[in-house]
């Protein structure tokens, strides 16, 4: 496979990587390292240990950004180095995907809609000032486990909690990053919410209302995490 494609990782670049065997929706971050026609050597953020335990021959995804898309390329495990390096081999050329806001996917979630003080309504940088500066512990805030429907620019799920200011408020969600979860705090404003029938409400637990948030600022940081669990579920289905 030629590799001076603009559409091909290059050394350095940052990506993502992940086995078809593991289970849960989870990229793991990567770097590349080499590149030549028919391998490519990514240095993995994982122990050592770990990375020794990945099954040899195994398929794997590659994704990684390019411009305002998001691309993915299939491959297998072909080696594993002691200094974090595995090598794979691609099966196919690059595939661009939606751009990186757009993607989406359903999965079960902690989240939780919190209020914003009333100074902070029509004010995104005042509204983020207060997100960053409240605590970043999950447990100290009242999350529940929903099904939710992700991407990186808003977020819909099922709870009990009426929305007094709609257009002033902020989602919590707990996402599977590598290691410990992660919890990212978002403004929001709801851009569409109705009331279950008494059958929905049942079959969502004591759910009464199911609301579409759009975000309305999102860091990098929390986008790239939204986006790795988002490309995980669509590619691996886990």
């Amino acid at each position: 496979m030629a590799n001076d494609n603009e559409t091909y990782p290059k050394v350095g670049d940052k990506v993502s990587f992940v086995l078809g065997s593991l289970g849960r929706p989870v990229l793991c971050p990567a770097e590349v390292v080499a590149t030549d026609p028919d391998t490519l050597s990514l240095r993995l953020e994982l122990p050592q240990t770990q990375i020794d335990e990945l099954p040899i021959g195994r398929a794997l995804t590659i994704v990684y950004d390019r411009t305002e898309y998001t691309f993915s390329m299939r491959g297998t495990l072909t080696g594993i180095s002691d200094n974090a390096v595995i090598d794979a081999a691609p099966s196919g050329a690059p595939v661009v995907g939606e751009q990186r806001e757009f993607l989406r996917a359903d999965l079960e979630l902690p989240c939780a809609v919190l209020p914003l003080p009333t100074d902070t309504s029509g004010n995104i940088e005042a509204a983020v000032a207060h997100l960053k500066q409240s605590s970043s512990k999950p447990g100290d805030y009242e999350l529940f486990t929903s099904q939710v429907n992700l991407s990186g620019s808003g977020v819909a799920f099922y709870h009990t909690t009426k929305i007094v200011s709609p257009d002033n408020v902020a989602i919590a969600l707990l996402l599977p990053t590598p290691g410990e979860p992660s919890l990212i705090k978002l403004p929001a404003q709801v851009v569409r919410s109705w009331e279950l029938t008494a059958a929905e409400s049942d079959r969502y637990g004591t759910s009464v209302h199911h609301t579409a948030f759009e975000f309305t600022s999102v860091d990098e940081d929390a986008l790239d995490m939204m986006v790795s669990t988002v490309f995980a579920l669509c590619f691996l289905g886990t």
